[in-house]
């Protein structure tokens, strides 16, 4: 859909989440860290340009892109 998340920064999430670019993540169990995610992305994100940039970094995780990772590691085994 190439918008925004906001999620929790729990463990994992932080590999596919670039903060300020594909979404934010707030401290978990912090509505403070929440709403101040929430106050800096109505004041000052580039939803345009977010956009942009989610819909080029989908590529890397696409069913082609994942084919050719494996084709190459198994290449270079």
């Amino acid at each position: 859909y190439n918008k925004l998340i906001v999620a929790s920064d729990i463990m994992g999430l932080e590999e596919y989440i670039i903060s300020g670019k594909t979404g934010y993540l707030f401290e978990p169990d912090n509505h403070n860290s929440l709403y101040e995610t929430f106050d800096q992305i109505f004041s000052n994100h580039d939803f345009n340009e977010s956009e942009t940039f989610i819909s080029k970094y989908k590529e890397k995780f696409s069913i082609d892109s994942l084919y050719n990772q494996i084709i190459t590691f198994i290449n270079n085994a």
